[in-house]
């Protein structure tokens, strides 16, 4: 017999799942060289990603190094991408942390900017399917916010087991995972889930798999540099020219694999500072690209001092 628990009686207006369609951007921070959020990079990257046609901005994601920035720092990243789009986007809010009371926390937080958010697994709620229903149960009585999973093994060396789901797939505030699993098996089980919104992040040769299997959008690092690419690719992808795609795959490709995973991140800030959008400036604590890291990042694109970023 499956766990239950009691729905809280407030109503709380219900986020339309099909608004998750599409690209997610997980923006990035632009950073000062003192580390602070450079605020008018931030502004101006916003603003040009939506005349690129991005609609859903995921600030404080996974790759937003806002896990090395003060609450003030946060709260300017939300304060500067909710003015820009100005209700003509969707903003999500990564609200991550260690704990149930860190990551309700972050929701409260969140509330003056968005409802919409993404929340992980704290590792005590997935030891035990109790622990899971608990952490769930606090979350939905004590936030008003609508909710995203963040589904990423990487951290704690597991997923979510798709059984557990059942005992909270029927809540109304559960609109959608997102899911970093990087396994073909997981999205099976995942796309058995009608009920709520699958966006599929990272990993370019699994994101056709993953639009395959029902999911309705990605959540790609290197689609801030190519927003275009994704947006296309999502929206066409029954009706795609192989030949093109197949070029455009390996033009993204190149910065993917050319270079350790934990130097993606720095990698793609680096490509965008060639382009004078953004400073290559990354937190403190990320290990800094070597010149020969540099070199592959400009020549992975045949050129030098300028990347090919999209015009």
């Amino acid at each position: 017999m499956g766990l239950t628990f009691f729905r809280r009686k407030e109503v709380v207006p219900v986020f339309v799942p099909q608004k998750l369609s599409g690209l997610l951007l997980p923006i990035i921070t632009p950073l000062n060289e003192d580390f602070t959020v450079d605020a008018l990079a931030l502004k101006a990257f916003t603003a040009r990603l939506m005349n690129k046609g991005v609609k859903n901005f995921f600030v404080l994601n996974s790759f937003s190094e806002s896990e090395f920035l003060s609450n003030e720092e946060r709260k300017k990243i939300l304060q500067i991408v909710s003015n820009e789009i100005n209700g003509k986007g969707v903003l999500i809010v990564g609200c991550f942390g260690t704990s149930t009371d860190e990551i309700i926390s972050r929701i409260n937080e969140a509330k003056e900017f968005s409802g919409l958010c993404v929340v992980n697994v704290p590792l005590a709620a997935l030891e035990r399917e109790l622990e899971f229903v608990d952490f769930f149960d606090s979350i939905f009585t004590q936030t008003s916010a609508n909710i995203i999973l963040y589904n990423n093994p990487s951290i704690y060396k597991k997923n979510i087991p798709p059984l557990w789901l059942d005992n909270i797939i029927n809540w109304e505030r559960l609109v959608g995972v997102i899911d970093s699993s990087k396994s073909s098996d997981y999205l099976d089980e995942l796309g058995k889930y009608y009920q709520f919104t699958k966006i599929f992040e990272e990993n370019d040769e699994l994101s056709f798999d993953a639009l395959k299997r029902g999911f309705s959008g990605l959540c790609p690092l290197s689609a801030n540099a190519f927003p275009a690419y994704y947006i296309d690719l999502v929206d066409n992808y029954a009706g795609l020219d192989f030949h093109k795609l197949v070029r455009n795959e390996a033009k993204i490709s190149a910065l993917n694999k050319l270079l350790p995973t934990q130097k993606k991140l720095q990698a793609f800030k680096y490509a965008l500072s060639l382009s004078g959008i953004i400073q290559s400036f990354s937190s403190p604590v990320l290990e800094e690209l070597t010149e020969k890291e540099k070199r592959l990042v400009e020549d992975a694109f045949g050129v030098k001092k300028r990347i090919l970023i999209e015009k």
